[in-house]
């Protein structure tokens, strides 16, 4: 898809990417900061902070750490498929790692791709 007006503009979402989620229709992050003084709790609650992200209740397009200058873990990136950004924060706040207090600092956004893929996502162009 290269441009487009109204909804052809934004992203673009498969049926098959709805199946289970049909109310899915807003890509939204999650920048996560982790708290540098909380390394212990992080590790004692990172099995369970994993099952919930693979658990199904957000439907995740991509997930992983993001890192500083000196290539330290400083929080973790999540790109997910949900009806809104109220919704996105009310499934982040039941991660293991928002209960435990392992973040300190988590920002929630609206996303539209524009250039790049993402299977089953179209770019909506520039």
């Amino acid at each position: 898809m290269n441009g487009g007006t109204g909804a052809l503009a934004q992203a673009r979402l498969s049926s098959t990417t709805l199946t289970n989620h049909e109310d899915a229709a807003m890509i939204c992050i999650r920048l996560a900061y982790s708290d540098p003084g909380k390394a212990a709790e992080r590790d004692l609650h990172l099995a369970a902070h994993k099952a919930f992200l693979r658990s199904g209740r957000l439907l995740i397009l991509q997930s992983g750490p993001v890192f500083d200058a000196e290539g330290q873990q400083a929080g973790a990136l999540v790109v997910a498929e949900t009806p809104d950004l109220a919704t996105m924060r009310e499934l982040c706040a039941e991660d293991p790692f928002a209960v435990h207090g392992i973040y300190d600092r988590t920002l929630f956004m609206e996303w539209r791709l524009t250039l790049g893929q993402i299977p089953q996502i179209e770019a909506a162009g520039p």
